[in-house]
């Protein structure tokens, strides 16, 4: 368990006045699901479109600039918030795939600015980095420029590993080409982890993860186009990448359904503190007994 950098005293009114929202930067192909990601993540109802606005905080009307603007034509600057969860503040790095130097240079700017902001309210939190598994290249050139050449300044990367479900049914036909007797119905509950395994052995070698800026983290997606599914282990990871106590706990006061999570991070922050007596030692241990449940 890493130590967390201590928050200072803090009154709630101050804290939330100061943080704002959580600011995350989504980076990925035109194809690698990122728009369901957030809409899962901010719990949208069906249909449900960010709000987009500009620099100066002025919402862009899409039904006046098109339907240009959601197919990626906007600036990475352009803010897009659900009113379904309005405490996430998004970035999108449209057109980020084909390895362009001028477009890397535009992230690169975008991050190196938000990262240095003095401010907690206009600073950028966390980057999730979306690779879609079932493209014929897994990893390209885009992302061999990014993870060997962007410096974040401290900001976390996290790699998404989207449509990982799109695996199964390649696993499938494989269980059953290798036994031939095999029943399909145990062959379908066999795939998922079958897939996962191969993957594993893939992923162990993929060159972002040895480049002079490999991410912190990754993590498998499932289904995230399908409305009810749920995103604990994403927001699980997103908080166990943050190195900061207060960066935590804003990324967590955006969770309005995870109670599970907020209790975990809480108690991981109680088994931090220091002990002296031999209760205070035993609540620690009930404490984290607990904690290795959630």
């Amino acid at each position: 368990m890493s130590q967390l950098e201590p928050a200072k005293e803090i009154s709630k009114e101050e804290f939330f006045e100061k943080a704002g929202q959580f600011r995350i930067l989504i980076i990925g192909r035109a194809n690698a699901g990122k728009t369901s990601i957030l809409q899962r993540v901010c719990n949208a109802t069906e249909g449900e479109e960010p709000e987009i606005y500009d620099r100066r905080g002025r919402r862009i009307n899409l039904s006046i600039v098109g339907p240009s603007v959601m197919r990626g034509e906007h600036d990475i600057n352009h803010e897009m918030v659900f009113r379904s969860n309005p405490d996430f503040v998004f970035h999108d790095s449209h057109g980020f795939e084909a390895g362009s130097v001028d477009e890397f240079h535009g992230v690169q700017r975008f991050i190196q600015a938000h990262a240095d902001e003095p401010s907690l309210h206009d600073r950028l939190h966390v980057i999730w980095y979306c690779i879609p598994v079932g493209d014929a290249r897994l990893i390209t050139r885009a992302e061999e420029i990014f993870f060997s050449e962007c410096d974040t300044k401290g900001v976390p990367v996290l790699v998404l590993f989207t449509k990982f479900d799109s695996l199964d049914s390649k696993a499938f036909s494989t269980i059953l080409k290798e036994n031939p007797s095999m029943n399909p119905k145990d062959a379908v509950l066999q795939a998922p982890a079958y897939a996962k395994a191969n993957f594993d052995r893939v992923q162990a070698k993929l060159s972002i993860f040895q480049s002079k800026y490999p991410p912190k983290a990754y993590l498998y997606l499932y289904n995230m186009h399908e409305p009810n599914t749920a995103c604990y282990d994403l927001l699980d990871q997103t908080a166990g990448v943050l190195d900061n106590f207060v960066l935590q706990a804003l990324f967590l006061s955006t969770q309005k359904s995870s109670l599970a999570l907020k209790t975990k991070y809480a108690m991981r922050a109680i088994l931090q503190l220091p002990t002296s007596t031999a209760v205070e030692k035993m609540l620690k241990l009930i404490l984290l007994m607990f904690y290795k449940v959630l």
